[in-house]
């Protein structure tokens, strides 16, 4: 058991730091990369802290890896949804989150470190429930955002992600409650070695090279077949534009992508394709709030809608509640919507 811990657990650990130092090779100033390597480096050390008895390290190494640690949990989520959320970004709550794990961990860590002795309650199960709870909400996000994505490698690495995560949360938090007592070694590694195909999966994915990379093919005959493609889809590229901007279908509410490939007689996979590979979206309603946006926009620059209610314009331009419009209003303009009104309002007293 020794030694097949041992293979695992150092396997997945040079495999993680290998990962982190590869997303931040290159890209240091990206948000997602510097979230996977933190992420990385922090499971790392829960892998280094919790090894078998016989491989346990010296005393203060010991300390720091186990304080390293402390975020995995809290990194694991703010990595996966920055993978899943085109959105994304550390706000108040996000932060309120992990202040309050650092904090709880932490002091869990520092009694099992030894410094203090004092009963714990149950501070192991509430850390358990809170890590399950922190995933479950990751495996629903990683989930429902599959039918609104357009990036096809992304919505087939969703349900990869779901059920891995699914996988791990169980095995780490739920098997750890009910067997720790009589089967702890057993955990300890099979939780390493649960990790390590999904290492193994993502370091595949950032070292994946282009195949016109071995037959030295130039850019210039790369970006020749692209615009063949294009070209191929251009009928469907006009039946869209004719849909959306003549028919105004963004105006429909739950409007899908299923639903709208059906309406134009193509495949959803090919519609997709599209709008991401054609069109440069990322996601169908980050597609459909560019013109319902748009249309808000010329909405309250109209004298008639001086003092209709922002929900109201919201509701009859495709948006089904006031947050989503919200959020897609200001990634598209920079500001709110009250803020864009008070604008118009400032300009037409010049």
């Amino acid at each position: 058991m020794l030694v097949l811990d041992a293979i695992i657990r150092y396997s997945t650990v040079t495999l993680l730091l290998m990962f982190a130092y590869l997303v931040l090779r290159d890209s240091t100033k990206d948000r997602i990369s510097v979230l996977g390597a933190l992420t990385s480096v922090s499971v790392a050390a829960l892998l280094l802290g919790t090894p078998h008895p016989d491989l346990t390290l010296p005393f203060f190494p010991r300390l720091i890896i186990r304080f390293l640690d402390v975020p995995s949990v809290v990194l694991i989520w703010w990595f996966g949804r920055s993978l899943f959320e085109d959105d994304f970004r550390l706000g108040a709550f996000e932060w309120i989150v992990m202040v309050t794990f650092v904090i709880v961990v932490g002091y869990f860590r520092i009694v099992e470190m030894g410094f203090l002795e004092t009963e714990l309650w149950r501070l192991p199960e509430l850390i358990s429930a809170s890590s399950v709870i922190l995933m479950l909400h990751l495996i629903w996000i990683s989930l429902t955002g599959r039918s609104d994505d357009v990036i096809e490698d992304r919505r087939k690495f969703r349900l990869f992600f779901a059920l891995g995560m699914g996988a791990i949360t169980i095995v780490t938090v739920v098997a750890e409650r009910l067997f720790w007592q009589s089967h702890a070694l057993q955990l300890n590694t099979f939780r390493a070695g649960i990790i390590l195909p999904f290492i193994i999966f993502a370091l595949q994915w950032v070292l994946r090279y282009l195949p016109e990379s071995l037959s030295f093919q130039t850019v210039s005959l790369v970006k020749t077949k692209n615009v063949a493609l294009e070209t191929q889809d251009r009928d469907l590229r006009e039946r869209l534009l004719t849909e959306i901007e003549v028919n105004q279908a963004y105006i429909e509410h739950g409007l899908t992508i299923s639903s709208l490939a059906n309406r134009l007689g193509t495949t959803e996979h090919r519609l997709r394709a599209l709008i991401n590979q054609g069109m440069q979206f990322r996601n169908f309603s980050g597609f459909l709030n560019q013109y319902r946006i748009s249309a808000v926009q010329n909405a309250m620059q109209m004298d008639k809608n001086q003092s209709t209610p922002i929900l109201t314009l919201a509701l009859e331009h495709g948006f089904s509640s006031l947050a989503p419009f919200n959020r897609a209003f200001k990634t598209v303009t920079g500001m709110t919507p009250t803020e864009y009104r008070n604008q118009l309002a400032q300009l037409s007293k010049k």
